[in-house]
């Protein structure tokens, strides 16, 4: 049983609305920062094709991420790509936002939780 299936439904929603609020609150304080006029400036400038290029980019990088993690699997582990996605995009937000090595750990831990590695 992971730690998802321990929680209430309640509590799965405070939780979200918790993380929304701290989430919103800090591209409002990014937002004030840069300053309202140079960000819509700045998004009028931006080319919309570049941009759809760069987000394509970067979803190709963590799909082949998971894909050579699938690889690198011992023969009798079976996981889905999409859950391999999953924990490598979990994975890649815990290491940009975390202190160095925590986000690799957290990643171990949810291969072995979500994806049913080692356990």
């Amino acid at each position: 049983m992971t730690l998802a299936d321990r929680l209430t439904p309640a509590t799965r929603r405070w939780i979200a609305l918790g993380a929304w609020v701290v989430a919103t609150a800090l591209v409002v304080v990014a937002f004030r920062a840069i300053g309202w006029h140079r960000t819509v400036d700045a998004l009028r400038r931006a080319s919309v094709p570049w941009l759809v290029l760069a987000a394509l980019a970067n979803v190709s990088i963590l799909a082949l991420w998971s894909w050579q993690s699938l690889v690198f699997l011992p023969d009798d582990c079976r996981v889905s790509f999409a859950r391999m996605f999953e924990v490598t995009a979990l994975t890649t937000t815990a290491t940009n936002t975390a202190p160095a090595f925590l986000g690799q750990a957290a990643g171990v831990g949810l291969l072995a939780e979500r994806g049913g590695v080692g356990v």
